[in-house]
């Protein structure tokens, strides 16, 4: 059985990092065997950003040249990113990685200078996020229905589940309970006597009128 470590949180958070986790339900009986990492990395470097002026590259037909506010009040200009997708537009809210940002397949992006040009990051596609396979064009935030700030410099994470741990848990025959994630969250609630939200078919709406206990 794997429980990814966002969805328990949405129905019992105890405000404990994934190894605090682990050794809860494993007290409980429900062995975590493994911690598995899904997405990206390094997650102080994947922003919001706003995408102010676009100009062709000097010396790349197919390359542009962004001006893209990161929300940096320290910084003296808006970062320069050098920017291959054909969507790319000014006045656009992006998905933006700086260097230092760990990919999904585990490199490290870093500074790179693009025939002349420095580009100081990179304007971010679904597929390179791990949200997707469109990697035709970069993902513009405000064509998402998210209920959430875009402003510059928000962490990205904050608005897409870019990042989770998934936990492996080892479900023991007289345990069907923790076959599902509800049935895991239960567990953490009672290990850790963090609250423990409605399960979600209480608010099924097939279940109206239908009498207590019957199913």
């Amino acid at each position: 059985m794997r429980a990814p470590l966002t969805w328990l949180r949405e129905y019992c958070d105890p405000e404990l990092d994934v190894g605090g986790v682990a050794e809860r339900l494993t007290m409980t009986g429900t062995k975590v065997e493994a911690v598995h990492h899904y997405g990206v990395a390094a997650l102080e470097h994947f922003l919001v950003g706003r995408v102010l002026e676009v100009e062709p590259h000097h010396d790349a037909d197919r390359l542009k040249v962004c001006k893209v506010d990161l929300g940096d009040e320290r910084a003296e200009a808006p970062a320069t990113i050098v920017c291959g997708a054909p969507n790319v537009a000014a006045g656009q809210t992006v998905a933006v990685a700086r260097p230092g940002a760990v990919m999904p397949d585990g490199s490290t992006l870093r500074r790179a200078t693009l025939r002349g040009v420095v580009s100081e990051g990179m304007i971010l596609a679904e597929s390179e996020l791990g949200l997707g396979h469109d990697g035709a064009g970069i993902l513009v935030l405000d064509e998402l229905a998210l209920d959430a700030e875009f402003a510059p410099g928000t962490p990205l994470a904050d608005l897409l589940p870019i990042a989770t741990e998934v936990l492996e848990l080892e479900v023991t025959p007289n345990r069907p309970d923790c076959l599902g994630v509800y049935g895991v969250a239960r567990e953490l609630h009672a290990a850790s006597g963090a609250p423990l939200s409605r399960a979600p078919w209480e608010d099924d709406p097939g279940r109206g009128g239908m009498p207590d206990g019957a199913t």
